[in-house]
């Protein structure tokens, strides 16, 4: 009788290992998923804007990068759009994401030297986002300032979030559904062969 107990609280064990490994790994491949998505989208956006931002930069003009910013507010609404000078300093930004002015970004004289692209997901107070990063660079490989494009990923982690309470409840329904089987093989074998010896011995000993 142990042996079957412990064999089924083995089997129950394997059983919630490999699911949490499973939900883990596809909860990972999602998130990576999404990630690569956003940062593609992010890129193109970016790029879109290199060739009108870079004029208005090398021309000092903040009226056209605040209406280049204010054109790209009315059509993405889950977006962000920040303009940087060369020093790092905010030169333009929508008015959904006023709220990055706050944030400290030490990554930025990095990008500013570096000339690199940067994507990352990024946490500020409540919010969380994915932020793209493109160096705008003139004719000459001076650097003109920056372009951000931040995407509100709150969407994604919802769906992380479906993906494991899925992931929950069919371990939980596996594991109830195999300690019913264990339950109902365990009365089979043990506990109903006992109940007939033992009925037997009575009718024998009532004759």
């Amino acid at each position: 009788m142990k042996k079957v107990l412990l064999f089924i609280l083995s089997l129950l064990i394997i059983v919630a290992i490999a699911f949490i490994v499973f939900g883990t790994l596809q909860a990972r491949f999602t998130q990576e998923r999404f990630i690569d998505d956003l940062e593609g989208k992010a890129k193109a956006v970016a790029e879109s804007m290199e060739l009108s931002t870079s004029y208005a930069l090398a021309n000092n003009d903040s009226r056209s990068l605040n209406r280049l910013v204010q054109k790209f507010q009315k059509r993405k609404n889950l977006q962000g759009c920040i303009i940087y000078d060369k020093n790092g300093k905010i030169l333009a930004i929508t008015e959904r994401f006023a709220f990055w002015k706050q944030k400290d970004m030490p990554y930025l004289p990095e990008v500013l030297t570096s000339q690199n692209p940067r994507g990352a997901l990024e946490k500020f107070q409540e919010y969380s986002v994915y932020s793209y990063i493109l160096p705008i660079v003139d004719d000459d490989n001076k650097t003109l300032g920056l372009v951000e494009v931040i995407y509100d990923t709150s969407y994604m982690f919802n769906i992380l979030s479906v993906l494991w309470e899925r992931i929950s409840v069919i371990l939980i329904t596996l594991l109830v559904m195999i300690g019913v089987i264990s339950f109902l093989v365990q009365r089979k074998i043990f506990i109903l062969p006992i109940q007939d010896l033992t009925n037997l011995f009575h009718h024998f000993q009532t004759i």
